[in-house]
């Protein structure tokens, strides 16, 4: 019986592989699309890449570029032993490949038709030749990874007139301005996750992975000398985050933040966001509402996941499926 499909009838519908390149990591998965049924998503992995004390374009393109032939290979591999499964060959044959970019491999510019994005060329052409060389002859569509989340987010919440979408991912935090269901302006900062774990790892002496679990933990629980790093490192991003939002929101204020990013990252912004409102120069409005998405919002849209899902190919999963 197919782990997968719950029996052992042919499969129908296609495969479609996913691309998910932020700027501190990569990953890739397979979704299962088929008419009238949630996606089905297996095969994740994802790739983080070296947390540098500098950061430079050329270094950090570079790393991207590894990780992404990494988790590709991981991917390639798996589709081959499916496609040699007499159960789960259909599986393994890949229709297309749809790569979702972060900031800032893509950007969102104004111009005088309306907002458009744009692809880093560079990025896009070194993803193409890795996808090449491990699925020859798969299409390949660019999208950004900002589409998905809000388009994702619409569906699954009640519409907003006017929120701000901050994305988070390694080294960078994306803020959009989404007006009637739309964009309407972008910022970034060059703060992200790492933030933090560059700041507990410099001032407590400790690991990758010691820095991560006391991101994870609450507030409360975190000992007092990584609290007050912390304290110190939420306040920095929330007032570089107040600098950035008030170039694209003017003299208006922010009624409603939805952050995205994998976790633990998208719940410390959250917080640090809530915590450091009154101390951000009148950005947040009384009652303002800052939140974070989490995965449990996505399950109940996708049929089969991993038993801890990557939150970026759940987005992308539920995106390509509202379109399948």
């Amino acid at each position: 019986m197919s782990w997968l499909f719950g029996g052992k009838k042919k499969p129908t519908g296609k495969t479609v592989l996913m691309l998910d390149v932020e700027n501190g990591s990569v990953a890739a998965g397979l979704v299962r699309l088929s008419k009238d049924k949630p996606p089905r998503l297996f095969a994740e992995s994802r790739v983080h890449t070296p947390i540098l004390r500098t950061r430079g374009a050329f270094d950090l393109a570079e790393s991207i570029h590894r990780a992404s032939v990494e988790v590709l290979q991981h991917t390639g591999l798996v589709a081959a032993r499916m496609r040699g499964s007499g159960r789960l060959e259909g599986l393994g044959n890949i229709a297309e490949t749809k790569v979702f970019l972060h900031a800032p491999w893509s950007t969102l510019t104004a111009h005088p038709q309306g907002w458009r994005w744009n692809h880093e060329p560079l990025m896009v052409e070194a993803l193409t030749n890795a996808i090449d060389s491990t699925f020859a002859t798969n299409p390949v569509s660019f999208h950004p990874f900002a589409n998905a989340a809000l388009d994702t987010t619409n569906a699954l919440f009640e519409k907003q007139d006017d929120f701000l979408l901050c994305t988070v991912t390694g080294e960078v935090a994306e803020l959009l301005l989404v007006q009637g269901s739309t964009f309407a302006g972008r910022a970034t900062i060059p703060i992200g996750v790492h933030l933090p774990i560059r700041t507990l790892q410099s001032h407590g002496n400790i690991s990758l992975a010691e820095a991560r679990s006391i991101l994870a933990l609450s507030r409360h629980d975190v000992p007092p000398h990584y609290a007050q790093s912390l304290s110190a490192a939420a306040a920095h991003f929330t007032q570089t985050f107040a600098d950035a939002a008030k170039e694209i929101l003017g003299n208006n204020a922010i009624h409603s933040v939805l952050v995205v990013g994998a976790e633990p990252s998208a719940t410390w912004v959250a917080k640090a966001l809530s915590e450091n409102a009154p101390s951000a120069e009148n950005l947040f409005t009384q009652g303002a509402v800052v939140r974070a998405l989490h995965a449990h919002h996505l399950l109940p849209h996708i049929a089969v996941h991993a038993p801890k899902p990557d939150l970026a190919l759940l987005v992308e999963s539920v995106f390509i499926g509202r379109f399948n």
